[in-house]
């Protein structure tokens, strides 16, 4: 993610249309299929706006002050419930699970058959 913010690089590699096949089939094991990757890639075939737009997200993305607004979480009082897909192929369980421990009133479950991405199963006519 941060390789996307560095100047020049980061400028070329976020015009790149195949950046959303690489990102929506790479984070899982699942294979989407043309038309669905069509709707994702049009607005950069398009224009360079989306690209751009990309680039600038990640280059203002302060993940260390995110990082700490999350830690913030520990002095909440309220009860919280994470539910967390097994089969998510981008982020894993332990994550939720490792968030869920420094809640003062935290709980999670998870949930054993559900992705990120689901699998088509069908052909839509």
């Amino acid at each position: 993610m941060k390789q996307l913010g560095i100047p020049l690089a980061g400028e070329m590699l976020t015009q790149d249309p195949l950046l959303v096949d690489r990102t929506l089939e790479g984070g899982g094991g699942y294979r989407v299929e043309d038309d669905d990757l069509d709707v994702y890639r049009r607005p950069f075939l398009k224009s360079s706006d989306a690209g751009r737009s990309l680039f600038v997200t990640v280059r203002n993305l302060q993940l260390p002050q995110a990082m700490t607004e999350l830690q913030a979480f520990a002095n909440w009082k309220q009860p919280v419930l994470i539910a967390w897909g097994i089969k998510d192929p981008w982020l894993p369980v332990s994550l939720a699970e490792s968030f869920v421990k420094n809640l003062p009133d935290g709980n999670s479950f998870s949930l054993k058959k559900s992705a990120t991405i689901r699998k088509k199963t069908g052909t839509k006519k």
